[in-house]
């Protein structure tokens, strides 16, 4: 009798799944596998290692893309990310059934990577990544788009990549940058920002953002508006801002013969972040934000509380409070993301400066898919010079980095394709399989990743 009432059991229970499937209700669980399904972020979202928001942030899926759902826990997803389980606020996230990738018709030829960017096995962020290719790598297309990845050829293979970060365009000769394949469009006028907005690449729901500017900066607009957002020329690259938060500027009283600005006398370093101002009034307008360490060529005139200095050749005021004569901004000449590392972050930049001199260029906070540069613990260093001939240079680093690892609470560090974690210190430096390229494989910089 107990055997007939669990086959019952059973057959009811598979009747009741297989009538909620087809309903698309089914609820799974704090426990219960999901394996068929996946979810697509409604905004981008972050991803954290854990349900909640105390845990660390692993990455951030962006409005459109999908990853497979492994169950729930409470109002988070548990999701697979990058060869992981990691966890997503469900209320910024759709579900779907996952049946046979749907596959479309694309392009084909040849394109670029517009950034470092994963190619992976399938058209999936769930699926594994295979390399990490560096920015101008070219890619070879097959025609096939599914999920917003494009099928490529690379290395002789078939794989996929995110085709907002592959362009046309090819680089210039002997240069990191692309050649306009056209003329940038005609600027029509001026708008101001009246809320901070984000630099989007394009008009599409799937757009990347370059950061934000922050409210009042002024923008050249071409009189393009589409789906809701508006084209315009920011630092001779079209872009493009939220419409509703923009208002037109009247050049009806710009006088073509007002003089260029006066002379400097001199440098001043700003504290921290500031505004830059077209007139010494907290309520004129904001022309730009200047990082913490940035150098201004000031002309000694001050006014209400503001300092005049000379910004794209014209005049232009700053508050004077946060000026100063030194530079105490960890940045230097070309080195991107140090003043907004975490406490610890920021000791490993002192320590380089002191310590190994040579050194000119690091970064620090960035976007990655993987979380270390984004929550600001991690510093790459780069070697001087032609990194090939300063191998030896970069081990020294390196092992200093491990020699002090306790006192400046280092996790791990990478550098020449070897590995040193604090959790395995015992095993010493291990070799890590091949990335790809001198970048990926850390040639050319040590990685110094902190608690």
């Amino acid at each position: 009798m107990n055997s007939i009432g669990r086959g019952l059991r059973v057959f009811m229970a598979t009747v009741m799944v297989s009538s909620l499937l087809q309903l698309g209700t089914v609820v799974a669980s704090s426990s219960a596998q999901a394996d068929g399904f996946a979810v697509t972020a409604t905004t981008w979202v972050n991803i954290r290692s854990g349900p909640g928001t105390r845990y660390s942030k692993l990455g951030i899926l962006y409005k459109g893309q999908s990853v497979k759902k492994l169950g729930r826990h409470g109002v988070w997803a548990k999701v697979k990310y990058n060869n992981r389980t990691a966890y997503i606020h469900s209320y910024y996230l759709s579900t779907r059934v996952m049946g046979a990738r749907k596959i479309s018709a694309g392009p084909t030829g040849t394109r670029y990577s517009v950034a470092e960017l994963n190619v992976r096995t399938n058209s999936t962020l769930s699926s594994q990544v295979v390399t990490t290719v560096d920015p101008y790598t070219k890619f070879t297309l097959t025609g096939r788009i599914s999920n917003h990845f494009s099928e490529v050829i690379y290395k002789g293979k078939k794989r996929w990549v995110w085709t907002n970060y592959i362009t046309s365009a090819t680089p210039k000769m002997g240069s990191k940058s692309f050649s306009r394949s056209s003329k940038l469009p005609k600027v029509t006028g001026k708008m101001k920002l009246t809320g901070r907005l984000l630099i989007r690449n394009d008009d599409t729901p799937n757009f990347i953002a370059f950061g934000k500017l922050p409210k009042g900066s002024i923008i050249d607009v071409t009189g393009v508006k589409r789906n809701g957002v508006v084209q315009a020329i920011y630092q001779g690259q079209v872009r493009w801002f939220d419409a509703d938060w923009v208002v037109p500027i009247s050049n009806s009283h710009k006088n073509p013969n007002k003089p260029l600005a006066p002379a400097a006398i001199g440098i001043r370093y700003s504290k921290s972040n500031l505004n830059v101002r077209a007139s010494a009034s907290v309520h004129s307008t904001i022309l730009s934000e200047a990082k913490a360490g940035t150098h201004f060529h000031v002309t000694g005139k001050i006014k209400d509380g503001y300092a005049q200095i000379i910004w794209q050749g014209r005049p232009a005021w700053v508050a004077a409070l946060y000026l100063q004569s030194t530079n105490n901004s960890l940045l230097t000449l070309w080195s991107k993301g140090l003043d907004d590392l975490l406490p610890n972050g920021k000791r490993i930049v002192k320590v380089v400066h002191k310590e190994f001199p040579r050194v000119k260029v690091m970064y620090g906070v960035r976007f990655d898919t993987f979380p270390d540069h984004p929550s600001g613990k991690a510093v790459d260093i780069m070697l001087p010079g032609n990194y090939r001939n300063n191998t030896e240079y970069g081990w020294q680093m390196a092992k200093y980095m491990r020699a002090n690892a306790k006192r400046l609470k280092i996790r791990y560090i990478i550098f020449n394709q070897h590995v040193w974690n604090v959790k395995y210190a015992d095993r010493g430096w291990r070799r890590m399989s091949d990335r790809g390229n001198d970048t990926a494989n850390h040639k050319d910089h040590v990685h110094v990743t902190t608690y």
